[in-house]
């Protein structure tokens, strides 16, 4: 989780970075992989996953980084929230919100979900849209597509040959992932919040192994120098080799209490 800034116990999510965590449990990186659709096992384990980490994040309760982000963009000196999570509990807080899929122009919302979204599925093929039915994700196949199965219907109906509908996948970028969700319009609100001479940038609780991610704290980076600005780190792990220099504050430790402490 990162933004860009202008000026009791909950419940929560599995940490996919915890060694004995579900992903773990469930085949650890090759778990949140494309090979889940090429075999029948893994797919089967991977529904399971999804189906998990669904009702956690149905049912969890937003953090202390979730809550402060709120605070700020209540205050006004949000520009941007870019996550990296997928479990949508930062859109439980009363100002933080988003878009599915992302615009391609102005105007954006105050998040930006890199990674895609537990909430929503789509069509590999002819690429509906709809919130998630978490009940289809079970067995070893993946649900196939509504309305790839209409048009294939009426196709048969007028004489056209029977062809294999499109598959339903939960909108969530995979490890060796195809698919290209909202990658443009992302980069269309990185460009504009770029020109918009931020002056604080929060890196928080990421080990920012994904290259995508990194490119973007890196030009975050040197906007907020330009612009005289400061740039925070906090996490229990040191910043990516890419961008481990240049940081006013680096912060090794817990996201939560740091969050606690700006809130006391």
């Amino acid at each position: 989780m990162y933004a860009l800034k202008k000026g009791n116990q909950k419940r929560t999510v599995d940490d996919f970075k915890n060694p004995d965590g579900l992903p773990k449990l469930f085949g650890g990186r090759d778990a949140f992989s494309m090979a889940v659709y090429r075999d029948e096992d893994r797919q089967l384990n991977y529904n399971k996953l999804v189906q998990i980490f669904y009702t956690a994040a149905t049912t969890a309760d937003p953090q202390g980084m979730h809550l402060l982000f709120n605070d700020i963009a209540r205050e006004g000196r949000l520009l941007r929230l870019f996550t990296q999570n997928v479990d949508g509990l930062e859109l439980r807080c009363t100002h933080l919100y988003t878009q599915t899929p992302l615009r391609a122009s102005k105007p954006w919302p105050n998040v930006v979900q890199l990674h895609g979204s537990l909430h929503w599925m789509e069509c590999i093929s002819c690429h509906y849209l709809c919130q998630i039915d978490i009940s289809l994700f079970s067995g070893t196949h993946p649900p196939a597509c509504p309305l790839c199965q209409v048009r294939i219907t009426e196709a048969v109906e007028r004489g056209s040959r029977s062809t294999t509908p499109g598959i339903l996948r939960p909108r969530i970028l995979l490890y060796d992932d195809t698919q290209e969700w909202d990658t443009e319009s992302i980069a269309a609100v990185v460009k504009h919040d770029l020109k918009s001479k931020p002056d604080v940038l929060l890196v928080a609780g990421t080990a920012l192994k994904v290259p995508g991610a990194v490119e973007i704290v890196r030009k975050c980076m040197e906007a907020v120098r330009k612009s005289g600005g400061r740039t925070i780190w906090i996490s229990k792990e040191r910043p990516n080799a890419k961008v481990k220099d240049g940081w006013d504050h680096e912060i090794r430790g817990s996201c939560e209490k740091f969050a606690l402490a700006m809130a006391g």
